[in-house]
C-alpha cells in the first residue's frame, strides 16, 4: 500500500509540491520516514521532470519558500543541501552518462562564476556587504553559531572540506580563515572537522614551489599556537585527525622534494634545484613531530604517519 501511494505521488504533476509543503512544516510534526519520502519525491522530480516543468510553477513555489529559507534552521538545511550537491555532481564514485557529466561541468563552473569569487572578492573589500556567496555564508556561519551549535559548526567545516577540491584554494587559504582554523583546534568539538579541512588545504593541488611556501606559512601558524604540543594521553580520534594533517604536509613536501629533481632512492643522491632543498629542509624540520606520532602507544596514530615515513626513507 504505502509502495502504491509513493508512486502515485512521485507520478501526479503536483507531487513535488506536495512534498515540499510538508518539508516546510516544524521539523517536531514530520517524522523521519516522511521527512525522507517527501526528498525522494523531490529528487526523483529534479532528476526527470524539472527540465519539463514550465518555470513560472517553480518560480512560484521558491517565492512561497521565502520564510522557510529565514527560518533558523535554515543554515543546517544549507549545509545538508550543498553536501547532497557536491556528492552528487563532483564525486567521481557516482556515475554518470557524458549528458549527466557535461551537465556536471556546466554546474560547477556556474558555481564559481557565479556564487564564489566575485562576490567573495567584494566582501573582503566590505566585510559588512550582505551579498550572500557561499564562501561568505560559510564563514559567518562558523563564527555565528561557535559558541550555541558546534554540531551546526563541525556540518560546515564538513561542506567546507568537500567544496575545497574544485574552488580556489585562496578562498581559504588567508587571514580570515586561518584565524578561525586556528581559534578551532582548540575547540574538542571541531578540532576533527578542521583537521580535515587544513588536509584538504594542503593537499590542493599547485606549484610545488607555492604548495612548500603554503605549508610552511600554514605549519608555523599552528605550531606557534601550540596545536603540535601533544598529549600521549589525549583524544586517539583526535590524535589521528591530527597526525594525519602532519602527514599529509609531510608527503606533499616529499613530492615537492622529488618533483625539483632530489631523489635518494637507491642511495643515490643527485644534483638538485635550490626548491629541492627547501622541500627536504621543511620536510626533516617535521621529523621529530612524525616521530612522536609514530612513537605513540595507539596503533592507529602510528600508522597515521606512515606514509610519510615511507616516502622519505624510501
Amino acid at each position: 500500500m504505502v509502495n502504491l501511494y509513493f508512486e502515485e505521488i512521485i507520478g501526479s504533476d503536483t507531487g513535488w509540491q506536495l512534498a515540499i509543503t510538508e518539508l516546510r512544516r516544524k521539523e517536531d510534526d514530520l517524522s523521519d520516514q516522511n521527512k525522507f519520502f517527501c526528498w525522494r519525491v523531490v529528487e526523483h522530480f529534479v532528476k526527470t521532470r524539472y527540465t519539463y516543468t514550465q518555470m513560472n510553477s517553480v518560480q512560484i513555489k521558491y517565492t512561497q519558500m521565502r520564510d522557510f529559507l529565514r527560518d533558523e534552521r535554515f543554515p543546517l538545511m544549507k549545509n545538508f543541501l550543498l553536501q547532497w550537491l557536491n556528492d552528487m555532481v563532483v564525486e567521481r564514485e557516482i556515475p554518470h552518462s557524458n549528458e549527466e557529466a557535461n551537465r556536471n561541468t556546466l554546474i560547477k563552473d556556474t558555481i564559481r562564476e557565479t556564487c564564489i569569487e566575485p562576490l567573495f572578492s567584494s566582501w573582503y573589500e566590505n566585510p559588512h556587504s550582505k551579498e550572500e556567496a557561499l564562501v561568505n555564508s560559510w564563514y559567518e556561519i562558523c563564527v555565528k553559531y561557535e559558541m550555541s551549535d558546534s554540531r551546526l559548526v563541525s556540518e560546515c567545516l564538513c561542506v567546507i572540506c568537500a567544496y575545497m577540491s574544485w574552488i580556489d584554494i585562496s578562498l581559504f587559504a588567508n587571514e580570515h580563515f586561518y584565524t578561525l582554523f586556528v581559534r578551532f583546534m582548540k575547540d574538542q568539538h571541531l578540532r576533527e572537522s578542521t583537521c580535515d579541512c587544513l588536509c584538504e588545504i594542503v593537499a590542493k593541488g599547485m606549484d610545488s614551489s607555492a604548495k612548500v611556501k603554503l605549508i610552511e606559512s600554514l605549519y608555523s601558524l599552528l605550531h606557534g599556537a601550540g596545536v603540535f604540543l601533544i598529549d600521549n594521553e589525549e583524544d586517539s580520534d583526535y590524535l589521528c585527525k591530527l597526525g594525519k594533517l602532519i602527514n599529509t604536509m609531510g608527503v606533499q613536501l616529499a613530492v615537492s622534494w622529488t618533483r625539483h629533481g632530489l631523489n635518494r632512492r637507491f642511495g643515490v643522491w643527485r644534483t638538485v634545484a635550490k626548491d629541492a632543498t627547501v622541500a627536504l629542509d621543511a620536510l626533516e624540520n617535521k621529523l621529530p613531530i612524525i616521530s612522536t606520532f609514530f612513537g605513540n602507544g595507539d596503533d592507529n596514530v602510528s600508522a597515521s604517519v606512515l606514509e610519510c615515513i615511507n616516502e622519505y626513507i624510501i
